[in-house]
């Protein structure tokens, strides 16, 4: 049966280099060799592999199969027995990719196993092999068991066919009790999605009903939300399908490009790092960690322990790791990427970084042609920033902030771009207003505050402070003092980065470079209670309480809970209470509550979150435990996705979430 070994090594090298060589070659046996192997009791090995297959075993039970390698090559008494057994592991694994090799030297061994069937077939549809596919189908028809698997690999073909009609016409014939019928209802949701939204969200539900803890339908129903434009509801959808199957790097993937397209980069970060940290990441998903850590804040990584696949993606990938922390762009290291061009038409990464490297260089010409000729334009990840920036260049050339057509051949200009920004940055919207006034008005005199910083070293930096993108905004700054006639947020936020992404002394060390400003002082006293500094922080804050604005709310919120921890509980309700702005605030509820709580009165600490549920996180929090507590799953499941929206890689949170499900599993099963 040497012709067993070679039709193999042909197929492997004709459709992919994994499969079967990666189970006999491990231990150092080539396709060509020829072994004697000595077998002291092959019944008992037999016994042994079923046993590994009967505990969930597979790979341990093919490592008692690879030892009777020519039993199978001989076609010996022995050998259809060790073939079923290795389609039967193969099938528990599951390698797809092992089974079709198997099928192509031996079809008999699959014709009393259904399930390694479905696997092939479905496989071979895919693949477009048409042909193997009806020679496999027509085998089982008429003795399935598999009824529902069978139903949707033929909706499938139909659907590949480009025969839609057919194949609703075929998923509505049937319907399968309990989850066996959700990858049916799922079919009918994406056949419908783009003509009838409200059909296929129908189709969802009742996928929902049957599985209530299905991750696809999760997914499905947040993209058809997020769609809608209901994103809060999207969200909630995101969370719960992460919930629902933790280990998918792809649901995770979901979740995180969510936070992303609404620029809630740090929380996105979060649940990059933590599927790293856990999970086997696609190469897709560890470019846009590496770039957005880079980006963003860096996360704490060792990049050259983290597991690359020999995939297209692995040179760009080696080369955003290797550039140093403040570098954006090697020409050298780019050279010796295999195929550089490639990646520089196809990579909006690569675009991002050599902007960013030529900004940071002054080289206001070629940041000026990258703009203009971006050929990502259509999918940009920020387009108000990338028109922000066109803006403070012009301005500095010509002192406009609108834009001349033939200067940027931008095609729609800004209507283009601001339309694709669901929330537009107060300060890309004051550029964008002023350009306006501008066009209408040659003569309009910019506000002091805005000519301060277009005309500052620190223009460019301040665009990408604006748009979240904190590590590049340090990165540019040129100069750290901000101008004393700036707007006071620049400063606030430079703060807040630096606190960020280089810690809370750092942070308080920027902050005293700059011109003081109230909102500058409370934040520098909000840092220095997380460093443990409470008498000065305390200090700072009773200046500032009495201020009748939103400084004066926070710090008086801020005092009052210094006072709580001291437990000084009078002195903290009063400082909460001679605020009036505080107390008729969502901060100022939660304090009372927290002093309630500290007290002991747990009746008054519930009606007072409750008052707050909707508005507060702290509030959801002890409800959440509440309705644990009281067994109310659904309460308590809701609660709980509400917080993972704000705190996605919270692990108390997810470890909330997922026992709160299986409780409720166990509750229906009672």
């Amino acid at each position: 049966m040497k012709q067993f070994w070679f039709a193999i090594a042909l197929f492997v090298c004709g459709i992919s280099l994994v499969g079967f060589f990666a189970y006999w070659n491990s231990t150092g046996i080539t396709s060509g060799a020829t072994e004697i192997v000595f077998i002291d009791d092959p019944k008992a090995d037999y016994q042994s592999a079923q046993d590994f297959l009967r505990e969930g075993k597979p790979k341990e039970a093919i490592k008692v199969i690879k030892k009777y390698r020519t039993n199978i090559e001989n076609n010996s008494e022995w050998g259809p027995k060790w073939l079923d057994l290795f389609v039967q592991a193969s099938v528990q694994i599951p390698d797809v990719q092992q089974l079709l090799i198997l099928y192509q030297y031996s079809p008999e061994a699959f014709e009393e196993n259904e399930e390694a069937s479905v696997l092939v077939a479905e496989d071979l549809l895919l693949k477009g092999q048409n042909e193997d596919f009806k020679a496999i189908r027509e085998e089982w028809r008429g003795k399935e068991t598999k009824l529902n698997r069978w139903l949707n690999i033929d909706a499938d073909y139909f659907i590949l066919e480009g025969k839609r009609d057919q194949a609703v016409a075929l998923l509505k014939s049937q319907s399968f009790e309990g989850e066996k019928d959700v990858d049916r209802l799922l079919r009918l949701a994406l056949l419908h999605v783009n003509d009838n939204s409200n059909e296929a969200w129908k189709y969802l539900s009742e996928g929902l009903k049957k599985d209530p803890d299905n991750a696809k339908v999760f997914s499905y129903r947040a993209k058809i939300l997020e769609t809608s434009g209901k994103d809060a509801l999207a969200l909630s959808e995101y969370i719960a399908a992460s919930a629902a199957d933790p280990k998918n790097p792809q649901i995770r993937d979901q979740l995180a490009e969510f936070f992303l397209r609404h620029k809630r980069y740090l929380q996105a970060l979060q649940v990059y790092e933590e599927s790293i940290e856990n999970l086997k990441v696609t190469d897709s998903m560890l470019l846009k960690v590496v770039f957005w850590s880079k980006i963003v804040k860096p996360i704490d990584v060792d990049w050259q322990s983290v597991e690359i696949s020999n995939g297209d993606l692995k040179p760009l990938i080696q080369y955003i790791i290797n550039l140093k922390p403040w570098q954006y762009w090697d020409e050298k290291l780019f050279d010796k990427i295999p195929n550089n061009q490639q990646f520089l038409n196809t990579s909006q990464v690569l675009w991002w970084l050599r902007l960013i490297s030529v900004l940071k260089n002054e080289n206001d010409e070629v940041a000026k042609d990258l703009l203009a000729h971006n050929p990502f334009m259509d999918e940009s990840w920020n387009p108000d920033l990338e028109l922000a920036l066109m803006r403070i260049i012009n301005y500095r050339e010509n002192k406009k902030l609108s834009l001349d057509v033939n200067d940027f051949e931008f095609s729609s200009l800004e209507e283009s771009i601001t339309e694709k920004s669901k929330t537009p940055i107060e300060f890309f919207q004051q550029l964008n207003e002023i350009a306006k006034k501008q066009e209408d008005d040659p003569n309009f005199v910019l506000p002091r505050d805005i000519e301060a910083i277009l005309m500052d070293t620190n223009a460019f930096s301040v665009a990408f402070l604006a748009a979240g993108w904190s590590e590049v905004a340090l990165e540019l700054q040129k100069v750290k003092v901000i101008p004393k006639d700036a707007p006071q947020w620049v400063s606030y936020a430079y703060t807040q980065a630096v606190r960020e992404n280089r810690g809370g002394s750092a942070a308080l060390e920027y902050a005293n470079l700059q011109h003081q400003t109230p909102v500058l002082d409370l934040l520098t006293a909000e840092i220095m209670l997380t460093q443990n500094n409470r008498d000065a922080a305390m200090l700072q804050l009773k200046k500032l309480q009495s201020d009748d604005d939103e400084v004066g709310l926070r710090a008086s919120w801020l005092l009052g809970l210094a006072y709580l921890k001291e437990k000084k509980l009078e002195q903290a309700r009063a400082t909460i209470q001679e605020n009036k702005l505080l107390m008729d605030n969502m901060l100022g509820v939660e304090a009372l509550a927290r002093i309630a709580m500290a007290e002991g009165d747990m009746s008054r600490a519930d009606e007072l979150y409750s008052s707050i549920e909707d508005s507060s996180a702290e509030a959801k929090s002890f409800l959440a435990r509440k309705a644990y507590s009281d067994q109310d799953w659904e309460r308590a499941k809701g609660l709980t996705i509400e917080l993972l929206k704000e705190y996605p890689n919270s692990k108390v949170l997810r470890s909330n979430l997922i026992k709160i499900i299986d409780s409720q599993k166990k509750a229906r099963m009672e």
